[in-house]
């Protein structure tokens, strides 16, 4: 096996990853794949947006050393726009439907081309079965629009 490059050794995971990506590499690089043709994707005329929740598991240490479990919860909020900024952006969340807290700046903000913005959040006690959702508006080529997400 090792005679037909099947084989080999790695100190860890960051090595054998490497290894790989240099053996499909070369792979490739012997092929006949003809020329690349760059094609020009027209970008959209108006933003668009994606909304992720994401979260993440953290231990954390009381004072007295003791640790806990928490749960980190936010929402990211990317302009898809290759070229154009999305001004006087405001976020909010159905909070009383839900129970969806949402915490971050307070009025309006641009979120430029390609941002993203993080928004932290947390379920109230007591949240409804309702699910969460966040309203981004924004003012674009001087026209107030908004569109409202499921974000879990």
């Amino acid at each position: 096996m090792q005679e037909r490059g099947l084989y080999g050794e790695y100190a860890n995971v960051t090595e054998l990853s490497a290894k790989v990506w240099q053996a499909v590499e070369h792979d490739l690089a012997g092929m006949d794949l003809g020329a690349l043709v760059a094609t020009s994707a027209t970008p959209p005329e108006d933003i668009t947006w994606l909304v992720q929740p994401g979260s993440e598991n953290r231990v954390e240490y009381s004072s007295k050393g003791v640790p806990r479990n928490r749960t980190h919860r936010w929402i990211d909020v990317t302009n898809r726009h290759l070229s154009r900024d999305a001004e006087n952006v405001t976020l909010s969340a159905n909070t009383d439907e839900s129970g969806l807290l949402a915490m971050g700046r307070e009025g309006s903000m641009t979120i430029h081309a390609g941002q993203t913005y993080r928004l932290v959040t947390m379920r109230g006690m007591g949240g409804g079965g309702e699910v969460g959702k966040l309203t981004v508006a924004w003012d674009e080529e001087g026209e107030r629009r908004q569109r409202t997400y499921d974000v879990g």
